[in-house]
């Protein structure tokens, strides 16, 4: 919902993502902070010790490399590959947004605003614990091609920008409730909510698990499985037996389910689409009518014996309901939108030379 392409990826987040960035996928700049072993192409083009020059500032390859791989690191998590040509469309842009934090630095001592050391500190500490040990964790800027001056640095950077948005850009963003009530009618598709049903259950436990693999424990296990599986169904066959009887759910619910959460509710288990339940439960709930109750159901849980309270119709979900998050959505927008104005005047008045 409210999806937006959105290439740009927070400094912060990069650097904490070397945590999961695997160590073989791992490569360097060829600069003095890498081997020239492990040196890194971007579409067959090798980064430069400096990508960039802002007002005599330079901005090292280093930095560059390291939104590239958190792209691609992203991508890969999705079961998406990147190719060579999207690797380096994201890096020229990639290049331009460490061009725009660098100027929005600059312009931030102008302005008086900054973060103290000590706050610096403290999130690369953030990052540094991911790590098991000391050891690991340079041995991981290393193999980056990064070390604790440029991590601070970066921190500083990301840090300065979101104090910048706070203190020049946000207070002057505003969205009148006419947008939002004009972008949600215009992208109603954007808020639909599947076909749900709202039901009860009561429930016996008795999970399904894979046998051990030792011989010597098969039998035991079997038995304990079967010892498990017998007493569920007598204590589900009673419940069912107090509801043909006349008793009300909700009493048999609270004296029979192992379920406590929803025990202790009359049973209710909430509102869910088909994928947000086992496929057993979604089997039996869909073909009930409104207030009626199923026989008894197995899932890989346990035991159920269900009762369809509601079903919903396909549809979207109200403004009201929506509207916080929305209103959130597009003030990110304008704010985003407002600083690339500052940053491309700042580019106007800099002194910029690309070298990648």
């Amino acid at each position: 919902m409210f999806t937006k392409s959105a290439l740009h990826l927070s400094g912060l987040l990069l650097l904490a993502a070397l945590t999961l960035w695997p160590a073989s996928a791992s490569a360097q700049v060829a600069d003095t902070h890498a081997p020239d072993s492990a040196r890194m192409e971007i579409n067959g083009r090798l980064v430069p010790p400096i990508v960039a020059t802002v007002n005599g500032r330079t901005i090292p390859g280093t930095m560059l490399v390291n939104q590239v791989q958190m792209y691609k690191m992203f991508h890969q998590q999705q079961g998406h590959s990147v190719s060579p040509e999207q690797e380096a469309e994201y890096a020229r842009q990639a290049l331009d947004n460490l061009i725009g934090q660098e100027l929005l630095f600059q312009k931030s001592k102008e302005w008086g605003i900054a973060v103290d050391d000590k706050t610096v500190r403290a999130e690369a500490k953030k990052i540094r614990d991911q790590f098991p040990s000391e050891e690991m964790f340079q041995h991981t800027l290393r193999l980056q091609g990064l070390n604790a001056e440029l991590l601070h640095a970066s921190i500083e950077k990301q840090l300065v920008e979101e104090s910048v948005v706070r203190a020049k850009i946000a207070p002057k963003v505003d969205v009148p409730e006419d947008t939002v009530k004009t972008f949600y009618e215009q992208n109603l598709e954007q808020f639909m909510q599947p076909p749900r049903w709202e039901f009860s259950h009561i429930f016996a436990a008795a999970v399904k698990q894979d046998a051990p693999e030792d011989p010597a424990m098969q039998e035991r296990f079997h038995k304990l499985q079967n010892m498990v599986e017998t007493d569920a169904r007598a204590k589900i066959n009673k419940a069912l037996a107090a509801l043909k009887t006349g008793k009300a759910f909700e009493d048999v619910a609270g004296e029979y389910s192992e379920h406590e959460e929803t025990a202790k509710n009359g049973g209710k288990w909430g509102t869910m689409a088909r994928h947000e339940m086992p496929d057993e439960i979604y089997q039996a709930v869909s073909k009930l009518k409104p207030g009626e109750t199923s026989g008894i159901v197995r899932s890989e849980y346990g035991f159920h014996i269900l009762r369809l309270d509601n079903a919903l119709p396909e549809e979207a979900m109200p403004l009201d309901q929506v509207k916080s998050d929305l209103l959130n959505h597009l003030l990110k927008e304008e704010v985003e939108k407002e600083k690339d104005k500052l940053v491309a005047g700042l580019r106007d008045d800099a002194d910029i030379e690309v070298f990648f």
